[in-house]
Order: structure tokens, then C-alpha cells, then sequence
């Protein structure tokens, strides 16, 4: 395993497999990141902190099939098709009455 010659406290691993039981860091961690702000950053856009009030930050979208935020749960209900705007096949009739639209709240 190859260590390139990097700062004093830095260290640049090429092509290898680190393995251990425990990892243990006293400064910032990155990955594709040459200048972290937060305790682990990967790139630009996901980050860890363990003194600010947003513990983990990320930017950008987050893909998850479940996500749970205390006792709130946000799991899919329902696929692709039933949540987007695509044409129904075959098409409607034009001759069929069609419903306003909703809007919420209820206007009174």
C-alpha cells in the first residue's frame, strides 16, 4: 500500500483495502473532499458534524426506500404511476364530465 507524501497529520491512501477493528481520527475525515468544515464530509454535499445543531447535512436529494425521523415514518405508498403526471391508456373520452379540480385547503 502505497503512502503518498502528504502534510504532517494527513494521510493518502492509493489502491489499497484498510481493514481494522477500530478506526479512530482526532481531525476532520473526507472522502473527494481536500478541504472538509465538518467532522465527515464526502464531496460537497454530505456531511457529519458532531458540535452543530444539524448533526448531518445533506444537499441535493436524498433516495431512500424508508425514512424515519423519530416516531414519524415516510415509506412509498404508492408506485411511480399513481403519484405523476403520465397519460392514461387508453385515453379518456372527451365526451365524459369531468370533476373541478381540488384544491386544499377547502375554499369557504
Amino acid at each position: 500500500m502505497p503512502i503518498i507524501d502528504t502534510p504532517a497529520g494527513t494521510l493518502e491512501v492509493t489502491n489499497a483495502i484498510l481493514s481494522a477493528s477500530e478506526f479512530r481520527a482526532t481531525q476532520k475525515i473526507s472522502v473527494s473532499n481536500s478541504a472538509p468544515t465538518k467532522n465527515f464530509s464526502v464531496g460537497d454535499k454530505f456531511h457529519v458534524s458532531t458540535t452543530d445543531a444539524d448533526a448531518v447535512n445533506i444537499t441535493g436529494n436524498l433516495v431512500a426506500q424508508t425514512l424515519k425521523i423519530g416516531n414519524l415514518l415516510v415509506s412509498p405508498t404508492f408506485d411511480l404511476a399513481a403519484v405523476s403526471n403520465v397519460e392514461i391508456q387508453p385515453p379518456i373520452p372527451s365526451n365524459l364530465p369531468m370533476l373541478p379540480p381540488l384544491s386544499w385547503p377547502p375554499q369557504m
